[in-house]
């Protein structure tokens, strides 16, 4: 019962199709891209979601708990 916006990004982000991270080392004048702008890790999901602060991270969340309180009764 998920968006068509919802179910691209989970199929993605299961099968590592986002492009993010070293997805741009393979691109000439875009290789920068790889690493994060605030903190110089790689991008990778887990950096973006879990470990960076950088601002749009609590705006993923906050949506994130929206969308599971939609099935379930507790955060």
């Amino acid at each position: 019962d998920f968006s068509k916006t919802y179910h691209s990004f989970i199929w993605k982000s299961l099968h590592s199709t986002h492009k993010i991270g070293t997805y741009w080392t393979q691109i000439l004048e875009f290789e920068q891209r790889e690493r994060c702008a605030k903190c110089e890790a790689t991008e990778d999901l887990k950096h973006i979601i879990l470990q960076c602060d950088i601002p749009g991270q609590k705006t993923v969340w906050r949506n994130v708990k929206q969308l599971w309180l939609k099935k379930h009764e507790s955060w």
